[in-house]
């Protein structure tokens, strides 16, 4: 089969630091060397180190990326913060253009990239449908005939003639979604920006990308930080790391090994980089800690000692908003979530700031490496509102030296997970 998205030598630089864009010399210089056909003296494309170099300050996002899909592949892609993921879905849907480097798609292409992207604020939801469709080429008739089941599927019945400026970030998503989902494009486009919003729609969208859901001869490119979605969607997946492209296969083969490199990395006991995440009106995270009952951060700890997860996190609307903490094992996999079922209502909805700890008990994980993930959510008996979900964001390593007198100790290379201690009685009989 053909492939329906081409990419050679892709390349984009951006240049860090104050805005501006540089001396009048250096534009004359670029493109002078341009009209000649030779290569830019002020760009670091082309450079090995691809480091940021001399007081320009120049670092490239995407570094010389060659990549084909084919008709109806589902496209996983993967990585740390800042490797050049959405980067590269900007430049496939013409949001962002490369600084070097080709890019051909066939087809139409939608695209869900950021929480509201493609819309106009002060349209309706309905004159939002339509404008939508008509950028992609189709027809007033083509989108009336859609019309009701984008509305029907996103949920947003109520709202539909509201001016989506009024809409929360979960509205949002969710007509963004249905509309780039069923407006028939060739290829489908995906941030992360499905974590925002409730869980049952999430499910209803990731049900929707799958083959029994959408046409087989759409192609999907799908970014995120969730592991267990992209094997459950994707037929393919790409790593890519600092602006490069560093493998390629199927999803067990690509995520096995972004998860071992990603076990070498340094443990985590505290992170407060949550300015991308804080686009919502109701809550902002400000910093995680991992700490033991005398409030040090830890990153390492014995089986038989105290953790707590610390979540301090500002209020902005009278709303009652929850936190929970996710826990993943070292291949990535969700050991379990935890909420506080008995907390004080009255006080977790006052505005300003919140503080809040998460204690697991002593003897609880097994030996090995783990990961942490926050969520805060508006909390509903029919369909709850995630307005913040993290990566995995915070790293530790449990000890458990009882059991590795008794047992020996285990492999890095199996999965970790739960070993409580429970009650144990013995009697002769």
């Amino acid at each position: 089969m053909s492939p329906v998205i081409k990419i050679e030598n892709l390349y984009k630089e951006y240049r860090l630091g104050t805005i501006g864009y540089g001396t009048l010399r250096e534009d004359m210089v670029s493109w002078w060397a341009k009209i000649k056909g030779r290569p830019d003296p002020n760009s670091i494309i082309g450079q090995s180190n691809g480091k940021i170099i001399s007081s320009t300050d120049h670092i490239l996002a995407l570094n010389n990326i060659n990549l084909e899909v084919k008709q109806g592949e589902r496209l996983g892609i993967i990585g740390n913060n800042g490797a050049g993921k959405t980067t590269l879905l900007k430049i496939l849907a013409q949001i962002a253009s490369p600084t070097h480097g080709r890019v051909m798609a066939k087809g139409k292409i939608a695209s869900l990239i950021a929480v509201g992207t493609g819309f106009h604020s002060e349209l309706t939801g309905r004159e939002n449908v339509y404008l939508n469709g008509s950028i992609l080429g189709l027809t007033k008739k083509e989108i009336d005939n859609r019309f009701n089941e984008i509305v029907e599927f996103s949920g947003v019945e109520k709202f539909i003639d509201t001016p989506v400026k009024r809409y929360s970030s979960g509205m949002s998503v969710r007509l963004g979604f249905a509309v780039a989902a069923h407006l028939d494009p060739d290829i489908l486009v995906v941030d992360e920006v499905l974590a925002v919003g409730d869980a049952e729609f999430r499910k209803k969208a990731l049900e929707k990308m799958k083959p029994d859901g959408i046409s087989e001869s759409k192609t999907i490119l799908f970014v995120s930080h969730n592991m267990q979605a992209i094997k459950q969607l994707c037929d393919r997946c790409i790593l890519l790391d600092k602006g490069n492209l560093i493998i390629d296969g199927s999803p067990d083969e690509v995520i096995s090994y972004y998860l071992k490199g990603d076990s070498n990395n340094e443990l985590i006991s505290y992170n407060d980089n949550f300015t991308h995440l804080n686009n919502n009106d109701y809550v902002s995270i400000n910093s995680v800690r991992l700490i033991n009952k005398n409030n040090n951060e830890i990153k390492e700890v014995e089986n038989n000692q105290t953790i707590g997860v610390e979540i301090n996190y500002d209020i902005k609307k009278n709303k009652l908003i929850l936190p929970s903490v996710n826990v993943y094992n070292n291949f990535g996999e969700v050991l379990f979530s935890s909420i506080d079922r008995i907390l004080n209502k009255a006080e977790a909805r006052k505005l300003g700031q919140h503080k809040c700890i998460m204690w697991f008990p002593n003897y609880f994980f097994s030996e090995g490496l783990f990961s942490v993930a926050i969520t805060l959510f508006i909390p509903s008996p029919i369909t709850s509102e995630r307005l913040i979900e993290t990566e995995q964001i915070l790293r530790f390593k449990i000890i458990d030296r009882d059991l590795n007198k008794l047992t020996g100790f285990i492999s890095e290379d199996r999965p970790t997970s739960l070993r409580p201690q429970f009650n144990w009685t013995y009697e002769k009989t």
